[in-house]
């Protein structure tokens, strides 16, 4: 698999499967939705969990239901990023199909 590394200001890059940067990316990330959902939503967890924590004036309850209604705003969140991942496949699958149903008349 190519390097999906990217820098600031590169917007094409070839490799050895061809295609911009921008759409290899793409193509990584509709192969693995479930992994980048899981990251999304870990990553911006933690990053929740751990601003909360770093605020030293708050009792630990209040951090702590902060914490639990970030929770479930990113569960939302990836919940609905899932939801559009799979509209976005579908539809895509269903013009590739209508595309082919029109070649062959």
């Amino acid at each position: 698999m190519a390097s999906l590394t990217m820098s600031r200001g590169e917007e094409s890059i070839s490799s050895g499967s061809g295609g911009s940067t921008v759409s290899r990316v793409s193509s990584w990330v509709r192969e693995n939705k479930l992994k980048t959902i899981g990251t999304f939503w870990g990553t911006t967890l933690g990053s929740s969990i751990l601003w909360n924590l770093s605020k030293p004036h708050e009792k630990l309850s209040l951090k702590l239901l902060h914490a639990r209604v970030h929770a479930q705003g990113v569960t939302l969140m990836a919940l609905a990023g899932a939801g559009f991942l799979e509209y976005l496949d579908r539809r895509e699958k269903n013009n590739l199909k209508l595309a082919a149903a029109a070649q062959k008349h």
